[in-house]
């Protein structure tokens, strides 16, 4: 019965495509737009709405494809794990990956019980609802700890909505997080990550009992490889994502928004990357920070790099806009801005915005001047802003514009 019912069911869902041939000849066969749903309970029937499925033709042109029962290969959710699902049409394939669950979340109190549990290659789903701490003492959302390799998936940045945030590659001691080496493969997915904060005395101060939030951010990694975020939103928290050294980072389809200081900040090293289709914007309005001894930086993207050498970053297709608007009353992003003196003339640029702002932030994590290469930026949409790219903030600390390509 399985089986009739998951032919049954695919026509109606699956086929959303307008019916065309292919206008020149079909060179291959691709995927505009993945399945609304990939994750899913052990034994539940696939569900393909939102697949788009294209031709390319030999003349540059596409053709939409209507797709039906019989392209697809058998699709086994017995047992979890990755699956992936083969498309056939005359004769050219392509594939796209769903996901078999071994553990399913639905309360807050499970998530950081069911991640610990865990092991490596686990598929936890997290499924549609907001995970939120029952009252202040609660702390069941507050740094869950990822130690294992796992892929985290929820219903949708905007079905499945966490107030808490990821310390990935990390050790719990009784005092403190200590960093692994090397850690990698962990993948997060349609997930929307959200805080909500108000301000007392110039600080901007988080509701519960959220701890060093402003500081790790929604996710945080430390010595990490192989780390893929897609799909997920990042709202209210001071950063979307804070990194340390990290290498093969895939970030692609997220969203930045409201964020006190910064989407995505690497404090030491990047190597052999993607930041691909993400959106920021609203990041850093009227805040400053307090860093090192003087005022921070809000951006959108903060890359460090530690050695002269070829990076192997792109960052692509990616929209930046409003980063440091000033329109209104000053707060302070972080403990310990109360240190910092503020002059109203010279932390600001024509009125607007904040001073040390700008879409982009390229800096070197050491006192030396790199001369790094393979660094390009292409196809980026740059909103309104201070400045799109700046290459770091101090004369003892730059990066050699020469060895970046921007497209």
């Amino acid at each position: 019965m399985k089986k009739l019912n998951l032919f049954l069911i695919l026509p109606i869902f699956v086929c959303t495509l307008f019916v065309g041939g292919c206008t020149s000849g079909c060179v291959s066969l691709f995927i505009t737009n993945p399945p609304n749903k990939i994750v899913y309970e052990v034994g539940e029937e696939v569900d393909f709405s939102g697949l788009n499925v294209e031709y390319l033709n030999t003349d540059g042109t596409t053709t939409k494809v209507f797709c039906k029962a019989e392209d697809f290969s058998k699709v086994d959710t017995s047992t979890p794990g990755e699956k992936t699902v083969l498309i056939t049409k005359k004769d050219i394939t392509t594939t796209f990956k769903i996901y078999v669950a071994n553990s399913v979340v639905t309360t807050a109190k499970q998530l950081k019980s069911t991640i610990l549990n865990s092991t490596n290659g686990d598929v936890i789903y997290i499924k549609l609802g907001e995970y939120s701490p029952i009252d202040a003492q609660d702390e069941s959302l507050y740094n869950i700890v990822i130690n294992k390799q796992l892929t985290i998936i929820g219903d949708g940045n905007d079905k499945t909505i966490l107030h808490g945030n990821f310390l990935v590659g990390v050790t719990e001691t009784q005092d403190a997080y200590v960093p692994l080496d090397n850690f990698g493969g962990v993948t997060i997915m349609n997930i929307g990550f959200k805080l909500t904060s108000q301000v007392q005395n110039g600080y901007n101060v988080f509701e519960g009992k959220y701890g060093n939030y402003d500081n790790f951010g929604a996710i945080k990694t430390y010595n990490s490889k192989d780390i893929t975020i897609k799909n997920c939103s990042f709202e209210g928290y001071c950063y979307g994502i804070n990194a340390d050294n990290i290498t093969n980072l895939n970030l692609t389809n997220n969203y930045f928004k409201g964020l006190k200081i910064c989407g995505v900040k690497v404090t030491q090293n990047i190597l052999n990357s993607t930041i691909s289709k993400n959106v920021f914007i609203d990041i850093g309005k009227n805040s400053l920070v307090y860093e090192n001894g003087q005022q921070g930086n809000v951006c959108g993207i903060h890359l460090n790099f530690s050695k002269a050498q070829n990076v192997g970053v792109i960052i692509c297709n990616n929209n930046l806009a409003r980063i440091g608007v000033y329109n209104g009353t000053l707060t302070y992003a972080n403990l310990g801005a109360n240190e910092l003196e503020i002059n109203g003339e010279t932390n600001f640029a024509n009125g607007f915005y904040v001073n040390n702002s700008a879409l982009i932030i390229l800096s070197s994590s050491t006192t030396n001047n790199l001369d790094i290469n393979g660094l390009i930026f292409s196809n980026n949409n740059y909103g309104q802003t201070l400045q799109n790219i700046s290459f770091s903030t101090t004369k003892d600390n730059f990066v050699n514009q020469n060895g970046v390509i921007i497209i």
